[in-house]
């Protein structure tokens, strides 16, 4: 399959013959939705460091304190607006490189070189969170529910490998409604299903679990016949539209032994822009 050329980074093309339909939080690239969000590996960050990032059009500080606690808060300063990325941490503070204001993790103005002290004064905070070797941050000011781990892992000890970092031409809400469209089975893994659909949802997440028989049609079928009887099945934990993390086969048995497949476990986060152009994190996860 050729794929097409991609000269820029932008969703926001043929507008004039092919306009997108606008949504409230669906496919907006201008609306943070509430969700974990991967936004850099957890040794971008080291002890005493500050960096800010954008999520769509929202810019993230986040700093490690010199003992190693993260902390994660709107990155414009509240007196002038500089960017707090630029200034020093400062115990458990960040401290402005401007006219040097201290904010504590909880976004509270903790010092001023002011003649009187400011009161009310506070940034925004995000809870932030270390998974799979990212630091990600939630997009509210409380977590519904930590980073989820792949179905059939919840509680256990994991490993786990940043296996790819695409760039999505879309925003990420399109990639994720893919975990459902089951007609792709057919028309780009050439494996046509008959699936069957049962849902959880809980804390704002919701739980996919499908299941159904191949028929013997075409070469990947007889294949699948050959190793397990000819059902395919996967479990899909989806999470805030911003993550998505598969468990494949979970409930599969090889054909000639009645033993059960071992699941194939992947995680999926997304970051977009403002342009809605989605950097995804994907991640392979095992026991």
């Amino acid at each position: 399959m050729r794929k097409a050329p991609k000269d820029g980074k932008t969703r926001f093309e043929n507008q004039q013959t092919q306009p997108l339909r606008e949504h409230r939080v669906f496919n907006n690239a201008k609306v943070v939705a509430e969700g974990w969000y991967p936004i850099c590996k957890s040794t971008q960050i080291k002890p005493g460091q500050a960096e800010s990032f954008k999520i769509s059009y929202q810019r993230i500080l986040v700093y490690r304190t010199k003992a190693g606690k993260l902390a994660a808060m709107d990155a414009f300063c509240p007196h002038m607006g500089a960017d707090l990325a630029n200034g020093t941490v400062v115990g458990d503070n960040i401290q402005c490189y401007f006219h040097q204001w201290q904010l504590g993790r909880d976004g509270k103005l903790a010092a001023t070189r002011c003649a009187v002290f400011p009161d009310g004064v506070q940034n925004q905070t995000w809870p932030v969170q270390e998974e799979y070797g990212y630091i990600w941050v939630y997009s509210a000011s409380e977590a519904a529910y930590p980073v989820p781990l792949p179905p059939g892992l919840s509680g256990q000890d994991i490993d786990y490998w940043n296996i790819a970092n695409p760039t999505l031409f879309a925003h990420h809400h399109v990639m994720i409604v893919g975990g459902v469209d089951l007609l792709h089975f057919a028309t780009v893994h050439g494996v046509d299903v008959d699936f069957e659909l049962e849902t959880e949802e809980s804390d704002r997440t919701a739980l996919w679990k499908l299941d159904g028989k191949v028929p013997r049609v075409g070469w990947r079928s007889k294949v699948l016949h050959w190793l397990v009887g000819g059902r395919m099945n996967y479990h899909a934990k989806v999470a805030g539209g911003s993550y998505v993390a598969l468990a494949y086969g979970p409930d599969l048995k090889w054909s000639w032994s009645n033993k059960p497949v071992p699941p194939l476990y992947i995680a999926w986060g997304c970051v977009a822009d403002e342009n809605g152009i989605s950097q995804v994190r994907v991640f392979l996860v095992t026991k």
